[in-house]
């Protein structure tokens, strides 16, 4: 059973009412392919079906703005006003930690305070004895409803993929693999005097017995409400997966927003304490991550602080798990210092484009997050960034994007004394392909102009597209090598100052709020650098403003 947002173990506690009676046996419902012949069922003990523990969810907790969880709590309401729902079924389809289950726990914590329970399953409990379990189940839950004043109760079923597999009337590839794996184990082990290895195999007649049932038994307790959810709807069978009146997709939080109400959700709900702002910072710097990884951070966030959630704490814990345990240097001085100069390129760049774009929020770049000079992972060093508030990719976007992956190299020709690393390769590489984006599908070249071939079909000019990138590439080089140079004398000295800490690990871990800080400080430590630095920006948007295509009359 996959584990949803801050769930640690699914108990089975007995329910309230067995039932009295099984309903009637199974019509010959096949759903287009035919049951090649009856199965026969072995007795098995008649174990209640548990209540699914809620575990002190309610759909209001949960935090986000999901699509899916503000359909839930409509249909509460509509159950609470005595309306029949829309729809007697539901599929909710998501990836493995987007809070599927998580969401049926709060939808049964409301609907049991207006006196509806909620029954569970997993779709594995109906690998053996499928259509008699099923049976089973529906018969509690149809008891459950005739104790409910709105005469319902809810089914579900976890991981229904596994009770609802594609049917196949020839051995797939894989089960051909399978077995001839298994005979290759199962000689082995006879030769070497073990016991027999043989996977069990499934019964394709009880199979396909057990998702007929399963669909006939939905259509038939219309009374029920029945809740699939899988993170595998690819391995459902399609017929079945149609039965289901509803879909719904639960995908990653939108953007920092929701993940800051979800980490607020899961912080009141565990009785966190939590430094003023962290949670914030976290929202901001998790991108793409899902509720249960937004969970883990919280949990290690709190471990590393002791107890408590702290700024580093939170930090540290982003940063193991994006790279890995920070670990000893074990490189000679002068390569790391290579590595350190190589990281403070991208990040003096980057802090030059946020400064830059202070007053254009539609120019805003990823801010830096942290960064780590201490090797982690297959990285010797990291610079983890945070989303950006900007929702537009624009031309300054792009270029601020390439000039930073490109400032790498700039900072390791400038500071290496003749060596460099392999490092900047992946740098190159994602640099370029965001030139080639900016150009070829978002129509920022000058010369090339707003044509996409991949989705207009319009031939593409390679010799304009070509003239484009380069131009784009060069410009931005060119600003990495002019930002890296005003700020050599700062990266000189911070490299020297980790280097000095080079057995202090703690300390070779900065926030990005930090080195902001102290790069702004050193800017405006005389006014002679300052004046200075105020004619670098004026040249990096003369540079960008020669290449960037005239806008569109009349936007």
């Amino acid at each position: 059973m996959k584990i949803g947002p801050l769930q640690i173990s699914l108990a089975r506690t007995p329910a309230p009412v067995a039932p009295t009676k099984s309903l009637a046996p199974l019509d010959s419902i096949s759903l287009g392919a035919s049951v090649e012949a009856p199965v026969r069922l072995k007795p098995v003990a008649a174990t209640p079906f548990p209540l699914l523990d809620t575990q002190g969810f309610t759909l209001e907790s949960l935090g986000g703005n999901s699509p899916a969880r503000a359909e839930m709590q409509k249909l509460v309401g509509e159950l609470r006003d005595g309306q029949k729902p829309p729809y007697s079924s539901y599929l909710v389809q998501g990836n493995t930690g987007a809070g599927k289950t998580t969401l049926v726990r709060g939808l049964a914590a409301d609907l049991e305070k207006i006196g509806i329970k909620t029954l569970h399953a997993d779709g594995a409990d109906f690998s053996e004895n499928g259509p008699q379990k099923l049976r089973q189940l529906f018969a509690e839950a149809q008891q459950a409803a005739l104790q409910s004043p709105h005469k319902t109760a809810v089914v579900h079923i976890d991981e229904i993929e596994a009770a609802a597999r594609i049917r196949s009337k020839s051995a797939s590839v894989a089960m051909k693999v399978g077995a001839a794996v298994s005979g290759a184990l199962s000689g082995l082990a006879g030769w070497v005097g073990l016991k027999e290895l043989t996977p069990k195999q499934e019964d394709p007649a009880e199979s396909h017995q057990t998702l007929a049932t399963l669909t006939s038994l939905m259509e038939k307790n219309t009374n029920l409400i029945f809740i699939g959810t899988t993170s595998r709807a690819d391995t459902m069978d399609y017929d079945a997966s149609k039965r289901f009146q509803r879909e719904l997709e639960i995908g990653n939080p939108s953007g920092p927003e929701e993940r800051l109400s979800i980490l607020q959700s899961m912080a009141e709900r565990q009785g966190l304490q939590i430094e003023p702002g962290v949670l914030e910072d976290m929202s901001k710097a998790t991108i793409g991550a899902n509720p249960l990884s937004l969970e883990k951070g919280l949990r290690q966030a709190k471990v590393l602080g002791d107890g408590k959630v702290t700024g580093e704490s939170a930090r540290e814990a982003r940063l193991q798990e994006s790279f890995g345990v920070a670990r000893p240097i074990t490189n000679p001085d002068w390569m790391w210092r290579l590595t350190i100069c190589h990281e403070m390129g991208h990040v003096v760049v980057r802090h030059l484009f946020e400064e830059m774009a202070k007053d254009h929020p539609d120019q805003q770049p990823k801010g830096i997050d942290a960064v780590s000079f201490a090797p982690r992972g297959p990285a010797n060093a990291a610079v983890f960034l945070r989303s950006s508030t900007n929702p537009a990719s624009t031309f300054e976007w792009y270029m601020a994007e390439v000039a930073s992956n490109l400032a790498g190299r700039t900072s390791e020709a400038m500071f290496g004394g003749g060596h460099t690393s392999a490092g900047p390769g992946s740098d190159i590489t994602h640099a370029s392909n965001q030139v080639k984006e900016a150009i070829r599908e978002k129509g920022m070249g000058k010369t090339l102009g707003p044509v996409n071939p991949a989705n207009s079909g319009a031939a593409l000019d390679e010799t304009k597209a070509g003239q484009d990138q380069q131009r784009f590439t060069a410009v931005a080089d060119q600003i990495s090598t002019s930002t890296v140079e005003f700020y050599r004398d700062f990266t000189e000295s911070f490299a020297q100052e980790m280097l000095s800490h080079r057995n202090e690990l703690p300390k070779l871990t900065l926030s990005g709020q930090e080195i902001q800080n102290r790069l702004r400080a050193w800017e405006t430590a005389t006014p002679e650098r300052a004046e200075r630095l105020a004619a670098l920006k004026d040249q990096i948007r003369q540079a960008m403003a020669s290449i960037k295509p005239a806008t569109s009359p009349g936007l």
